[in-house]
């Protein structure tokens, strides 16, 4: 640990975990709702929202899994929750 720590050693790539970052701005555009809407839709507060598509914050938990939702199918899950 501490000489990958140091830059002398690489760790193994079965030890590297990578996130991706969702695209909230682009999730959002392509789910054709403004950033109030939007945040409402999700449950998220504005504030947050903008924080996300700032790259301030990142979504996770329930959050981020249903960003990943949206992004698949974008009409779908947002007719469902304006539903609920």
């Amino acid at each position: 640990m501490v000489e990958i720590e140091q830059g002398l050693k690489q760790p193994a790539p079965e030890h590297v975990h990578v996130f991706e970052t969702p695209d909230v701005k682009a999730i959002r555009a392509d789910a054709g709702q403004d950033q109030r809407e939007f945040a409402k839709l999700i449950g998220a507060s504005y504030e947050t929202l903008k924080s996300w598509e700032l790259g301030r914050r990142n979504p996770s938990g329930s959050a981020a899994k249903l960003l990943s939702l949206i992004s698949h199918n974008p009409k779908a899950v947002i007719h469902l929750l304006k539903q609920m």
